[in-house]
């Protein structure tokens, strides 16, 4: 049986919260699936990169744009491994980040643990407490140090509110940390031979191309998106050693455009020496 991996620890993650979003849509075939445990997002990604699991992948906010480091490791991989996986849906997850603390610790915390985004999403309310910051690959790393680590005993994290249900020593002190309304974009991957879903009334493609070094190249593609009146909204250009980059454009698509798509994608493949299209999908 095909397993499910994503950022851990269960139940202590933002993902883990768009997990529970994508049941509601997906079904209780998904909610089935035995759960992986991974320590990073590169773990994630090695992982669904092998082509014989379902994962669960941040890959933008909503504030801050695309998560750069989740993207170039991503698209650092080779084409064939690209194709071994498929994009099957897109969860817009609100986020609610929390200030937690360990209730045996004391009343006013040493510093806060937290992922970078999460300090980049709750910059006014972290110089607002005037405590030093330290980075963790995740906001569930971050819970488990300050409800089980000694040393972390008299630190705070931000995270979700669920990672106190977790961990029971977590008391939430502080509920609506973030700066302005936080949402961020989960992808769930699915192997290529694995079926696919419909598209919805809101969708996105993703297209991860190699161009000819010439000038206009990049034009040339932009131009097929442009007749076809597609939005494109982001691009992300990659070095990946040898002389060459990699592009990466996300497009908007609604449901009469997705379900045309074949036709765009026809024209795509006329232009770039690889490429590699992920979707339509829908956001959900």
């Amino acid at each position: 049986m095909k397993t499910l991996v994503y950022l851990g620890p269960q139940g202590a993650t933002f993902t883990h919260e768009a997990y529970l979003k994508a049941c509601e849509y997906l079904g209780t075939w998904f909610g089935c699936l035995p759960y992986e445990s991974a320590g990073s997002n590169r773990e994630v990604i090695g992982r669904i990169m092998q082509g014989d699991c379902y994962g669960l992948l941040a890959l933008s906010t909503f504030a801050q744009g695309r998560i750069t480091e989740n993207w170039e490791y991503l698209i650092s991989h080779p084409m064939r491994a690209l194709h071994r996986v498929e994009i099957m849906a897109l969860v817009r997850l609100p986020l609610t980040f929390c200030l937690l603390t360990n209730h045996q610790g004391p009343n006013r915390a040493t510093g806060v643990l937290g992922h970078k985004k999460s300090f980049g999403a709750c910059v006014q309310f972290i110089e607002r407490l005037g405590l030093p910051t330290q980075e963790v690959d995740s906001n569930g790393e971050g819970a488990r140090l300050v409800a089980t680590d000694p040393d972390y005993i008299n630190w705070a994290c931000l995270g979700p509110k669920c990672a106190s249900n977790i961990y029971p020593d977590l008391t939430v002190r502080i509920a609506g940390c973030e700066d302005l309304p936080a949402t961020t974009y989960f992808a769930v991957f699915r192997p290529t031979n694995q079926v696919r879903r419909e598209c919805g009334f809101e969708n996105r493609a993703i297209v991860v191309c190699e161009l000819d070094n010439h000038p206009g190249s990049l034009c040339d593609l932009l131009d097929v998106f442009r007749q076809s009146r597609i939005n494109m909204c982001q691009i992300h250009s990659a070095y990946i050693g040898n002389g060459t980059y990699r592009f990466v454009l996300e497009l908007e698509l609604d449901q009469a455009k997705a379900e045309n798509f074949r036709e765009v994608r026809r024209r795509m493949h006329r232009i770039p020496n690889q490429l590699r299209v992920f979707g339509p999908y829908p956001v959900i």
